[in-house]
């Protein structure tokens, strides 16, 4: 049976790279029967920021790809910092065209884009830190728009049209 910590060993020791899921499945050596629970464990680790899945749909490992986890802490012009999870570690700075969706408070994985400065990007949001986000509603053609009455929210949210409860 296979465990996270096999899992996390493999993708930081041995993998040397990020995989598609088949092919780090053979490598382990995971049988038919037993990739629904390897599929299972592996998106376990992804929600936690143990393993990174990228938008190719492989998996590596975090540390080895460089990245960390933290909580991002956005400023009202833009840019942001996160916040590592281990105390005594320094900030990250992240700027405003890197923050991708992430909002003050947000749990995130965050790549480091230039060690000597100590700056990133923010790859995935983990966790939200909050569930609503009150503010006034525009109109842009057939769309819809959220402007949070925060201002560390610093952009418009996409309203999709089945969401947007017949606002016309």
């Amino acid at each position: 049976m296979i465990r996270k910590e096999d899992i996390l060993a493999y993708l930081q020791k041995k993998a040397g790279r990020p995989l598609p899921f088949r092919e780090l499945a053979g490598k382990m050596g995971v049988r038919n029967p037993e990739r629904k629970n390897f599929k299972r464990i592996l998106r376990e680790l992804v929600a936690q920021g143990e393993v990174v899945q990228t938008k190719r749909g492989l998996y590596g490992s975090r540390v080895e790809m460089a990245m960390v986890t933290g909580y991002f802490e956005s400023h009202r012009e833009g840019f942001g910092f996160v916040l590592q999870e281990k105390p005594g570690l320094k900030d990250i700075f992240i700027p405003a065209r890197a923050t991708g969706s992430a909002m003050d408070g947000d749990k995130v994985v965050t790549q480091i884009v230039d060690p000597r400065r100590h700056s990133g990007r923010i790859v995935r949001v983990l966790e939200r830190s909050r569930a609503k986000v009150a503010g006034t509603i525009d109109k842009a053609g057939d769309a819809y728009f959220l402007k949070p009455k925060k201002s560390s929210i610093n952009f418009d949210i996409y309203i999709q049209p089945k969401d947007s409860m017949n606002l016309d």
